[in-house]
């Protein structure tokens, strides 16, 4: 039973690191960048934490402050940094995904259940009288 209940626990771990959140690209490319920038409707929203990806190749959790006409400002570890748009080549924003989310719940709850059944099941043969 006890193996049972790490392997489930693993599982549910690897499923659960991968769940609830994908990356969507708000932008890919300089022009892009400058165009998502300027649209206030459904473009970048202060406050919300961004990944940018920089010409180098570079990855940051960016937490945006403020849109400039030519750069991005915000922080990045707790540090305030100002990123040009020319420097950037990519900005993704992580969304909550339904599916992912209640699948993982689901599934936990499934695991759960056999593991509680198999427990059961356990507890009522060991207690039979053994005929012999």
């Amino acid at each position: 039973m006890r193996d049972l209940s790490r392997r489930c626990g693993t599982l549910l771990l690897c499923v659960a690191m991968s769940a609830c959140t994908t990356m969507h690209v708000v932008a890919d490319g300089a022009d892009a960048v400058k165009a998502v920038a300027a649209r206030p409707v459904d473009g970048l929203v202060v406050g919300e934490t961004l990944l940018i990806v920089g010409r180098d190749g570079k990855k940051l959790d960016f937490k945006l402050a403020a849109i400039e006409a030519d750069a991005l400002r915000g922080t990045v570890d707790g540090q305030e940094r100002r990123i040009a748009f020319g420097q950037i080549e990519r900005i993704e924003r992580g969304r909550v995904d339904g599916v992912k989310t209640t699948g993982i719940v689901v599934g936990a709850l499934v695991l759960l259940g056999v593991a509680a059944g198999r427990a059961i099941s356990n507890d009522v043969t060991s207690k039979i009288p053994k005929s012999k």
